[in-house]
């Protein structure tokens, strides 16, 4: 086990939307958070995991904004001769809809589960919200989401987003491609040096 010298990333959005800031989180922190998240998902699908349960509460981010990943209790291993699990397991706030229609899922879940936390990073709240369980679910199946606000984080990050909040998980860009897209959408950025 290592320690980790910072907070969780759900306290860091809460802080944040709870603070007397611009109420947003400045472009270069965010990227930086993203890519470090991507860098972590790379590494969890390499190694044939589905982490299942991707969400702020289970990424802490040290003093210097390095993101470790935890909380692996109900991730599942794929193997070469079967690509894909069956699971009823993770939290419905971040669950792909794949799992909620009971279907076969592969590693895309974390996918949907990544964007999610995108979303929530961008507008300090969650990607699908409902006061009953019933409407949160025809939300996400429909996926039906809010927008963020294009002139803080841009264009290019709104179309992101919806190409990865695909119903459909094979046309969701895999974790090379979203890495390779933060990039781009860092474009002249610095990210941060702490």
């Amino acid at each position: 086990m290592e320690y980790c010298d910072g907070l969780d990333l759900r306290k860091y959005i809460n802080d944040h939307k709870n603070s007397n800031s611009n109420n947003f989180i400045k472009k270069d922190i965010f990227y930086h958070i993203i890519l470090e998240i991507c860098k972590g998902l790379k590494e969890i699908h390499k190694n044939n995991l589905i982490h299942i349960d991707l969400k702020p509460d289970n990424i802490f981010l040290t003093a210097d904004l390095k993101v470790k990943i935890w909380d692996f209790g109900i991730s599942k291993q794929l193997n070469n001769v079967n690509k894909y699990a069956q699971t009823q397991v993770g939290s419905l706030i971040y669950m792909a809809p794949e799992i909620i229609n009971k279907k076969k899922c592969n590693n895309k879940v974390d996918i949907w589960s990544l964007v999610c936390i995108i979303h929530e990073l961008c507008t300090l709240n969650f990607c699908f919200e409902s006061p009953s369980i019933k409407e949160l679910i025809t939300k996400i199946i429909e996926c039906k989401h809010e927008k963020i606000n294009k002139n803080i984080y841009g264009d290019g990050l709104q179309k992101l987003i919806d190409s990865l909040l695909n119903i459909d998980y094979s046309k969701r860009p895999n974790i090379d491609e979203i890495i390779k897209i933060v990039y781009f959408n860092i474009g002249t950025l610095t990210l941060i040096k702490l």
